[in-house]
């Protein structure tokens, strides 16, 4: 082999693998707006205005009320902060009653750094989820692409991760819902 046939394989890899990122990078799943759907029956909805509004939330990252909100979010939202091990706040639904499509959107900011809110049958980390990539510094809306399938009898699960194995990070949500896709 030649030593331009190497620099070339070397190139055209590197070149691959800078595309595979940016496709990665540029499908957050969630869509960030200023409005978003007005579909579906909303089968939870959350504001975090008091501590009650965390009970049942658990988790392995920090978990408080934050004295910040969006506009028309109230007075306070619930703050996540994680690292390595997740995820870093879970809530699970009571089981539906029937086999339905569920989606999730929320308001969102980053506080240290970026994070997710998923949506997933509970426990199961194999059967697929909808996600929301929580970017930037300022209040935004994001809801999902997509949905899931939850057959009757299942419980659906949130879970939030925020920051990682080598950054430490921390959102704030707020108008939290979970809804039947119609």
């Amino acid at each position: 082999m030649t030593g331009q046939s190497s620099l070339d394989r070397v190139f055209l890899v590197s070149l691959l693998c800078v595309a595979a990122a940016l496709a990665v990078l540029g499908c957050t799943g969630s869509k960030d707006c200023g409005c978003g759907p007005g579909l579906g029956e909303v089968i939870y909805f959350c504001s975090f205005e008091s501590d009650a509004d965390t009970l049942g939330w658990t988790g392995y990252g920090a978990l408080w009320l934050e004295d910040d909100a969006p506009q028309s979010g109230g007075s306070r939202a619930l703050g996540v902060e994680g690292g390595c091990i997740a995820p870093h706040a879970s809530f699970i639904l009571e089981p539906r009653g029937v086999g339905s499509r569920y989606s999730i959107r929320c308001w969102a900011r980053v506080v240290h750094a970026p994070g997710r809110v998923v949506l997933r049958l509970a426990r199961d980390f194999e059967s697929g989820s909808v996600d929301l990539i929580v970017q930037g510094d300022d209040w935004r809306h994001y809801y999902a692409d997509g949905d899931i399938w939850c057959p009757a009898g299942r419980s659906l699960e949130i879970n939030v991760y925020s920051g990682g194995f080598r950054q430490p990070g921390g959102i704030l949500l707020d108008l939290l819902e979970v809804v039947r896709v119609q």
